[in-house]
């Protein structure tokens, strides 16, 4: 078996366990995304000091199930893991939801015209924000504040 050796925020240490499915982008290798899954966590953090100020991070091991034969050692590759599965709801980019007046907000393009729409949040991710009230599964929403956009002009 194949695996990755990557590290975890002690953030996000505490959500994830041993099993968790893990989809791996290898960077040499971009027409492919690979499965695999938690194989170990390192029990003591490490200060990593790549940043500032320096965080505390775990080692985590990722045992690949798909192979490729263009793998080769040292290759350097991104890993998602799934922390939770959520089925049947309506993910937007998280670039597409504004704070308005306090409350969550997207822009819904109806026509020619740009409706708000106040939003429940389910989840927040880095990349995603799952929805759970507010907007249509088929909504065209805007990916930048229309507010903003006309302000600049």
């Amino acid at each position: 078996m194949i695996q990755l050796t990557c590290r975890i925020d002690e953030v996000d240490r505490a959500r994830t366990q041993i099993g968790r499915a893990v989809l791996v982008r290898v960077d040499a290798l971009p027409d492919r995304e690979l499965k695999g899954s938690v194989q170990n966590i390192s029990l003591m953090s490490r200060p990593d000091f790549t940043q500032f100020p320096p965080t505390r991070n775990f080692d985590l091991i990722v045992g690949l199930t798909d192979n490729d034969p263009r793998l080769r050692s040292g290759m350097s590759a991104t890993a998602r893991i799934e922390l939770e599965r959520l089925n049947d709801v309506l993910v937007v980019p998280a670039a597409a939801v504004f704070q308005r007046a306090g409350a969550p907000t997207v822009y819904e393009i109806d026509g020619s015209s740009v409706v708000p729409r106040r939003v429940s949040i389910l989840r927040r991710g880095r990349e995603q924000i799952a929805i759970a009230t507010g907007v249509n599964e088929h909504a065209v929403i805007a990916l930048k504040d229309p507010e903003m956009e006309a302000a600049a002009k």
